[in-house]
C-alpha cells in the first residue's frame, strides 16, 4: 500500500510538472509571438512614416516646381506686355476663350485673308482683348498668316484659325478645345457631337499643327533673335489611326456625343494636340 501511494504521488507531481512546464512554454511562445506581431507593427509604421515623408517632399517639390514655372510665366507674360517689338509670343496675353468671338467680329464667313483687312481685324480685336504691342499691319503678323494659311491660297478658314489662334493663346487645355470646337465652321460644333465629325475635328487639328507649327517656331526663334527663355516641348502630332483609335474607344457603339463630354475628354485624352505651341 505504501509502494502504491508512493507511486501515485509519483505522477500526480509528474503531471504537475509536465502540466506546468508546458503552460510555460505557451507562455514563451505566446509572448515571442506577440514581441514579433509589435515588431512588425512598428516597421510598418516607420515605413507608413517614412512613406508620408517621401510623399510630402514630393508634393513640396512639386508645389515648388508649380510656384517656379508660374512665375517664370508670369515674368515672360510681364516682359511681353512691357515689350515695344511684335512678338507671335504675345498672342499668349490674349485668353483662347476670347477667340471665337474676335473670329466673329471679322464678319468674315469663309475664312480670314490679308487683302480683305478681315485678318488685321482680328488681330485688332485681340488687341483689345490684351495682345500687345499690336500685330496688325506688321511684319510678323502678315508672317504668322503665312504660316497658318497651309494650302497657301491666301485663305484662313475659321476653323483652322480658331484652332491654330488657340493654341497660341493662354488659358488652360479645356480653352483651347473649347476655342477651337466653338469657331464658326469647326466641324465639332454644336450641342452633339458625331463620330464623324469628332474625327474630322482632331485630323483638322491635327493637319494644322502638323504643317504650321514648325513654322510659326522657326518664324518666333527668328524674331526673336534665338533669345528664347524658354524652349517648348518637342512637337508631337499623333496620327490618323491613332486619332481613330482612341475615337473607337471612347464612341464604342454610341453614333453621338454630347459636346460637353467630348470636350472634357479631348482635353485631357489628347494632350499633344491642344498644347501650348510656343
Amino acid at each position: 500500500m505504501a509502494e502504491g501511494s508512493l507511486a501515485m504521488e509519483w505522477k500526480t507531481k509528474w503531471t504537475e510538472l509536465t502540466a506546468a512546464l508546458e503552460e510555460r512554454v505557451a507562455a514563451q511562445q505566446a509572448q515571442q509571438a506577440l514581441e514579433e506581431q509589435r515588431a512588425r507593427e512598428e516597421e510598418a509604421r516607420v515605413r507608413q512614416e517614412a512613406a508620408a515623408a517621401a510623399a510630402a517632399a514630393a508634393a513640396a517639390a512639386t508645389q515648388g516646381a508649380e510656384a517656379l514655372e508660374a512665375a517664370r510665366h508670369e515674368a515672360e507674360l510681364s516682359r511681353l506686355r512691357s515689350s515695344c517689338v511684335p512678338s507671335i509670343a504675345s498672342l499668349s496675353l490674349v485668353p483662347a476663350a476670347l477667340v471665337p468671338g474676335a473670329l466673329g467680329y471679322c464678319d468674315a464667313a469663309p475664312g480670314l485673308r490679308k487683302d480683305d483687312r478681315s485678318w488685321w481685324r482680328c488681330l485688332h480685336f485681340l488687341e483689345a482683348e490684351g495682345l500687345t504691342p499690336p500685330l496688325k499691319g506688321t511684319e510678323v503678323g502678315n508672317a504668322l498668316f503665312d504660316a497658318l494659311d497651309v494650302d497657301a491660297d491666301g485663305l484662313l478658314p475659321l476653323a483652322e484659325a480658331g484652332y491654330a489662334l488657340a493654341i497660341l493663346g493662354g488659358g488652360s487645355a479645356r480653352q483651347r478645345v473649347d476655342a477651337a470646337c466653338g469657331s464658326a465652321g469647326a466641324p465639332a460644333g454644336g450641342a452633339h457631337v458625331s463620330h464623324a465629325h469628332a474625327q474630322a475635328q482632331l485630323e483638322l487639328c491635327a493637319k494644322v499643327r502638323l504643317h504650321c507649327g514648325p513654322i510659326v517656331r522657326a518664324h518666333h526663334l527668328k524674331a526673336s533673335g534665338g533669345a528664347v527663355t524658354s524652349q517648348p516641348e518637342p512637337l508631337y502630332v499623333p496620327s490618323a489611326a491613332e486619332l481613330k483609335a482612341q475615337l473607337a474607344q471612347l464612341f464604342a457603339s454610341e453614333a453621338s456625343l454630347p459636346s460637353e463630354r467630348f470636350r472634357a475628354w479631348a482635353a485631357t485624352s489628347c494632350p499633344a494636340l491642344f498644347a501650348p505651341l510656343l
